[in-house]
């Protein structure tokens, strides 16, 4: 009787190790296929990530969700691709590119300036990780709700580990704090950042903010000072001009002399161009990597010198999201996608933006 019952009892091992090696199999099969599609989306194959769409497996929730975030990721048309990642999320929220379907949504109703949708795109990622506690410290931070923003960026900081976010969510921090009209504070972490060395690619901006936080606080020579540097370092840029205006309201404010105003080159009026050629028609479809919209057409034309300086030349498009009017800072013509691909990589590296791809 023991050895019959030894007999089954290895009868029973060996059936449940069939049974578990079959879906060992099966998981390593379902990498595969997943691992594949992944790979020829970042290699840039989208013929072949098209072909290899037919050969995964519609009863397989993980691969039906690779799926769709990735026909969602080659999108040309914005309807396509909300249709996609609302599918997506709507029916494989908890599978891991349904997750990151809930991201591409919230960052894209963020660059719309839906704030509250980003909001709830974002609240439903489980678990938290830190790239969405740094987008949801922008969402809040957009909204002015100014004390979430920066318990947001602050999650990020206990747990990301890329120098250039801690940096946007440091400056998300300093942001908050200074439309709170909380100046000292959001000079101790401007401090802070120098401390720690975490200045990677926010040069001018940090130390026009803090030479306005400075300026707030009515240390005025060491605002002057600050100034000073981004126009001498910082030639060219946006805060460069900023900082100018800066220098000539103190003057016109009686705060410092006329002899301490620093002029910047002319260059920039030589290099602007008349409004309407910012809004030129193109006469063939085209590619564009959207980087920004703005409700105010002149700080969609300040956003587009800002681009060219750095080389990303650009048309500004009007549009209407939601019945109200937006100007879309767009960089392009392509005639090519995947030169829009490599461009909308180019501004992630150099500029640290997100963006999306459309067509004009």
């Amino acid at each position: 009787m023991l050895i019959g019952y030894l007999s089954k009892r290895v009868i029973s091992l060996l059936i449940l190790s069939m049974f578990f090696g079959v879906l060992n199999a099966k998981s390593i099969q379902v990498s595969n296929a997943i691992e594949k599609v992944s790979q020829l989306y970042a290699a840039g194959k989208i013929t072949e990530l098209s072909q290899a769409f037919e050969t995964l497996n519609p009863a397989i929730n993980e691969e039906m969700a690779t799926k769709l975030y990735f026909q969602g990721k080659i999108a040309i048309e914005f309807a396509e691709l909300n249709q996609h990642y609302q599918k997506l999320t709507d029916e494989y929220a908890h599978t891991e590119y349904g997750q990151k379907g809930l991201f591409e949504l919230a960052k894209i109703a963020l660059l719309e300036r839906q704030y509250h949708k980003s909001k709830e795109y974002l609240l439903k990622i489980t678990p938290h990780t830190s790239e969405r506690d740094l987008l949801l410290s922008t969402t809040y931070l957009k909204m002015a709700l100014f004390p979430e923003a920066i318990a947001a960026a602050v999650d990020y900081l206990n747990g990301g580990d890329e120098d250039a976010k801690k940096e946007l969510a440091y400056l998300n921090i300093v942001e908050a704090y200074i439309s709170n009209n909380q100046h000292p504070q959001a000079l101790k972490m401007l401090e802070e950042m120098r401390e720690k060395n975490i200045v990677v690619n926010c040069g001018a901006l940090i130390t026009f903010k803090e030479g306005y936080c400075l300026e707030s606080c009515d240390e005025i020579k060491e605002a002057v000072g600050k100034y000073r540097q981004v126009i001498t370092h910082y030639p060219y840029t946006e805060q460069s001009y900023q900082a100018e205006k800066r220098l000539y309201d103190l003057t016109i404010a009686d705060k410092i002399k006329a002899s301490e105003l620093v002029v910047i080159s002319q260059q920039a009026e030589d290099d602007s161009e008349p409004e309407d050629e910012l809004l030129p028609s193109p006469k063939e479809e085209a590619y564009y990597v959207q980087v920004n919209a703005f409700s105010d057409i002149s700080n969609a034309q300040n956003h587009s010198q800002h681009m060219k300086r750095y080389g990303f030349d650009n048309i500004v498009i009007p549009k209407t999201v939601l019945d109200s009017k937006l100007y879309a800072v767009a960089v392009g013509p392509f005639k090519d996608r995947q030169d829009a691909v490599q461009s909308q990589k180019e501004i992630k590296e150099r500029l640290n933006l997100d963006s999306i791809i459309i067509k004009h």
